[in-house]
C-alpha cells in the first residue's frame, strides 16, 4: 500500500482535476485523481471490473514499481543533500603491541634516569566532532536542486501511472471487444454450418443444386477461419491485459463490462486550461528547469568560503611524555581561491541545460 500512496502523493501534486480529462482513469473509478484509489486486492480474480484490473495493476506492474523506486532514490538524494549542513561525530580507536621500548636516557652529574615514550601495551580511543557554520550556500542549493529533482521523478510517476491505467483500460475493453467479436464469428459458424445442413438436405430432395451445396460448404469454411482468428485475436487481447497487469499470461481473467460514468471538460478551452495547469510530463519539465537553475546557483557557490568548528578529545594510555587524555577545539577555515575555472564551466553547463528544457 506504500506504492499507492505514493502515487497518490503525485496524483495530488498533479492536480485533483486532471483525471477528469484522462478517459482510462475515469473509467476505472468514476472520480477525480484527489479522491480514493481503489483497494488492490491481494489476488487478482477471474472475473474483475475495471477498476479492480486498475488497482492491481498499480501494485504488481514492474514499469510502475522502477518508477515508485525512482520517486525513493530521488527522496533519498534530498535528504543526503541535506544532510551534508549537520555535524558529524568520529569514533575512533586502537590498541597495539610494541617492542622494544622506546626511552630517552637523561644523565646529569649525581642524577640519572630514563623517560619512556612508549610502553609495551597501549590503547588510544577519541572523538573527533566537525560542525559547519557557514556553507556558502552549498547546503540550500544542492538541497533545491535534489528537490527539484525529486519533484520532477513524482510527475514522472504520475506520468506512468496514468499511461499505465490508460493501457491497462484499453486492453480491458480490448478482451470484451475480442469476446463480442469471437462470439459473432462463433454465431457465424453455427449459421453457416445450419446452412450447408439445410442446402445438403435440399440437393438430396433435388431442390437444390450442387453449386449452392459448395457455396453453402465454403461459407462455413470462411466463418470457421474467421473464428479461428477472433480466438486467436482474443489470445493476444488477453495478452497484452496480462502485460499491462503484470500477471502471467496463462493467469487469465475475464473482464465484466461494467457501466462507467465518463466525465468531460465543459469545451476545448477548458480542456486546454487543464491539461496546461495538471498534466505531469508539463508540472516534471517545470521541475527540472527548477533544478537546472538551482545547479547554477550551486556553481556559483562552489566560490564561496565555508567556516566549520571542528573539535576532538582522546583517551590513551599514558607515558613519561604522553597524558592520559587530550582535547582542543577550534575552528577551520577554507575558501577555494582557484576554483573559479571549474565554477564558471557548471554554471555554462547548468544555464544550457535550462536553455534546452
Amino acid at each position: 500500500m506504500g506504492r499507492v500512496r505514493m502515487i497518490r502523493q503525485a496524483s495530488l501534486r498533479a492536480g485533483a482535476v486532471a483525471a477528469c480529462i484522462a478517459v482510462a482513469l475515469t473509467a476505472a473509478t468514476g472520480r477525480c485523481r484527489g479522491e480514493e484509489q481503489p483497494a488492490a486486492s491481494p489476488e487478482l480474480a477471474q472475473a474483475i471490473t475495471l477498476g479492480e484490473a486498475m488497482a492491481y495493476a498499480i501494485n504488481h506492474n514492474p514499469q510502475l514499481a522502477a518508477a515508485v523506486a525512482g520517486v525513493a532514490g530521488a527522496e533519498a538524494a534530498v535528504s543526503a543533500a541535506s544532510a551534508s549542513g549537520r555535524p558529524t561525530f568520529t569514533l575512533q580507536g586502537g590498541a597495539q603491541a610494541q617492542s622494544p621500548i622506546q626511552q630517552i636516557n637523561i644523565q646529569l652529574p649525581g642524577f640519572e634516569r630514563s623517560v619512556a615514550i612508549t610502553t609495551p601495551e597501549s590503547a588510544r580511543a577519541g572523538l573527533n566532532v566537525t560542525w559547519p557554520l557557514w556553507t556558502g550556500g552549498r547546503v540550500s542549493a544542492a538541497t533545491a536542486v535534489s528537490r527539484a529533482q525529486a519533484d520532477a521523478a513524482e510527475g514522472d510517476l504520475q506520468q506512468a501511472t496514468e499511461q499505465l491505467l490508460y493501457l491497462v483500460a484499453a486492453s480491458y475493453y480490448g478482451v470484451l471487444s475480442a469476446q463480442q467479436e469471437l462470439a459473432a464469428a462463433q454465431a457465424g459458424v453455427t449459421a453457416a454450418a445450419e446452412t450447408l445442413r439445410t442446402t445438403t438436405q435440399a440437393s438430396s430432395a433435388g431442390t437444390a443444386t450442387g453449386a449452392e451445396v459448395a457455396n453453402a460448404q465454403a461459407s462455413l469454411e470462411r466463418a470457421e477461419q474467421q473464428a479461428a482468428a477472433a480466438r486467436n485475436g482474443l489470445d493476444n487481447a488477453r495478452g497484452r491485459l496480462a502485460l499491462h497487469l503484470g500477471t502471467a499470461p496463462a493467469e487469465s481473467v475475464s473482464p465484466i463490462a461494467d457501466a462507467v460514468d465518463i466525465k468531460q471538460p465543459a469545451g476545448d478551452d477548458e480542456a486546454v486550461e487543464i491539461a496546461l495547469r495538471t498534466r505531469p510530463e508539463l508540472i516534471a519539465l517545470e521541475h527540472r528547469i527548477d533544478s537546472a537553475r538551482a545547479a547554477i546557483e550551486l556553481a556559483r557557490a562552489d566560490r564561496n568560503p565555508t567556516v566549520a568548528a571542528v573539535g576532538a578529545y582522546q583517551l590513551q594510555t599514558p607515558t613519561d611524555v604522553q597524558a592520559s587524555h587530550s582535547e582542543f577545539i577550534g575552528v577551520q577555515f577554507s575558501w577555494p581561491v582557484f576554483s573559479h575555472p571549474r565554477s564558471d564551466a557548471n554554471q555554462r553547463q547548468a544555464g544550457a541545460a535550462v536553455e534546452q528544457l
